[in-house]
C-alpha cells in the first residue's frame, strides 16, 4: 500500500478561471490518452471552435466532486459552481440560449494552479442559471450559474492548450500582499509574501508577463 502524506505546499480553495465548450465542438477522435488520471497531450477543437471565458465574481467560484454508489458502482457528481453579477439584455440572452438542452464541457483551473476537465467522450454537463434581483439595495443582483453531470470518472488533470475567445485577465484572487509564481501551464509553484525572498535551486528559464 502507498502512503497517503500531508502536502505542505501552499493550499487555496476556490476556482481562478473556468473555460467551457460546447461537447459537441471538441475533437474525440484525437481526445488525449490517460495516465492514471492525467490527460497527456492537448485537447482538439473542431475548426473554427473555441473556448469560451466564464469570469465569476471573487470568491464565488467553486467545484464540488462527491461520491455516491449505485448499480454501475462509484458515481462522480460534476458541480462547477459561481455567481454572474448584474444582468443585461445581451448577457440575458445568452444565459437563455445556455439553458436550452445542449451539452459543455469545461475545463476549471483552481488557486493551487491545476487545470482539470469535467467532460469527457462518455458524458457532458448541463448548464444552469438562476438570476435573483434579491429584495433590498443592500443584495446581490445577478446569476447562480452552475454546470453539472454524473459521471463513472473524476475530474482529468489537464496541462495543455486553451485556445479561448478574446480572453480577458479575471480580477486577481490571491490574497493580499502576496506574489504569485507559476509555471508555464499556469500551475502554481509558490505563493510568496511580499518583501520575502523566493529561491530556486535547478536549472530554469523565466519570463516576465505584465498585466495592465
Amino acid at each position: 500500500m502507498k502512503n497517503i502524506e500531508q502536502i505542505t505546499d501552499d493550499n487555496l480553495g476556490g476556482l481562478a478561471v473556468c473555460f467551457y465548450t460546447d461537447w459537441d465542438n471538441i475533437d474525440f477522435t484525437r481526445f488525449p490518452k490517460l495516465d492514471g488520471l492525467r490527460l497527456i497531450g492537448d485537447i482538439f477543437l473542431k475548426e473554427g471552435a473555441t473556448w469560451g471565458m466564464l469570469v465569476f465574481t471573487s470568491k464565488t467560484a467553486g467545484y464540488s466532486q462527491p461520491t455516491k454508489q449505485d448499480r454501475r458502482g462509484t458515481i462522480y457528481p460534476h458541480e462547477i459552481k459561481g455567481f454572474i453579477p448584474r444582468e443585461t439584455p445581451e448577457l440575458a440572452a445568452h444565459l437563455f440560449e445556455m439553458n436550452t438542452q445542449r451539452r459543455y464541457a469545461v475545463l476549471h483551473r483552481d488557486h493551487n494552479g491545476f487545470m482539470r476537465l469535467s467532460g469527457g467522450p462518455d458524458y457532458g454537463l448541463k448548464f444552469e442559471s438562476k438570476f435573483n434581483t434579491q429584495d433590498s439595495p443592500d443584495g446581490r443582483n445577478g446569476s447562480t450559474a452552475s454546470f453539472k453531470a454524473d459521471s463513472l470518472m473524476p475530474a482529468l488533470f489537464y496541462s495543455g492548450q486553451v485556445t479561448a475567445t478574446d480572453p480577458v485577465t479575471p480580477p486577481s484572487q490571491e490574497p493580499s500582499g502576496y506574489v504569485r509564481f507559476e509555471k508555464g501551464n499556469g500551475e502554481l509553484i509558490a505563493l510568496v509574501p511580499a518583501g520575502s525572498t523566493f529561491q530556486i535551486r535547478s536549472g530554469f528559464n523565466f519570463g516576465f508577463r505584465i498585466l495592465s
